[in-house]
């Protein structure tokens, strides 16, 4: 295995090790904005939770988590400014998205790194920060990482992931909650 490839798992392995704690810190405050929605501590500590989240994952390519968190980033931000306030509903949807993210932190501990059907999800982040519809995305999403070489003609490090521990054992990563 190169040391590239082994970089990139090490840097996934940090990744999947910070989720859990991140996780923690979404589950915990958005249970909290269910009792109190104005509690400005649990908001600002969700929204930078969501940030790191989505920094990380989008160092990583993971755009479907990425684009999740800066959904709820962005809807978070309003609220934070006045122009959302949170009820049963905005709460709500922060919690499917919060579900979201952890299907995908599920699926690159199972070596999965197919992007989510987040598509619906990702309208309704983007209706509740902004009150207007999201604008259309391309005809393409996203295309599998054997179809999608680097620019000099090498698979991208997704696909050697996927190439290299498909066959591998899952023990290799951190597990949820451990």
């Amino acid at each position: 295995m190169s040391e590239d490839l082994e970089f990139l798992k090490e840097l996934i392995k940090g990744f999947l090790a910070e989720a859990d704690d991140l996780f923690s810190v979404v589950e915990n405050r958005i249970t909290g904005l269910q009792a109190n929605p104005q509690d400005a501590e649990a908001i600002e500590d969700l929204y930078e939770a969501c940030h790191t989240i989505r920094m990380q994952a989008g160092f990583l390519d993971f755009d479907s988590l990425s684009e999740v968190a800066l959904g709820m980033e962005r809807m978070l931000d309003q609220v934070r400014q006045g122009a959302l306030t949170l009820d049963e509903s905005t709460v709500a949807l922060l919690l499917e998205a919060q579900g979201s993210l952890e299907d995908g932190i599920s699926q690159l501990r199972a070596f999965d790194i197919s992007p989510l059907d987040v598509g619906d999800l990702l309208e309704r982040l983007q209706v509740a920060a902004t009150g207007e519809a999201a604008p259309a995305a391309p005809a393409a999403t996203e295309a599998p990482p054997e179809e999608s070489p680097a620019a000099d003609g090498e698979p991208s490090p997704e696909a050697q992931i996927a190439a290299t521990t498909s066959a591998g054992n899952p023990n290799d990563l951190p597990q949820h909650g451990g």
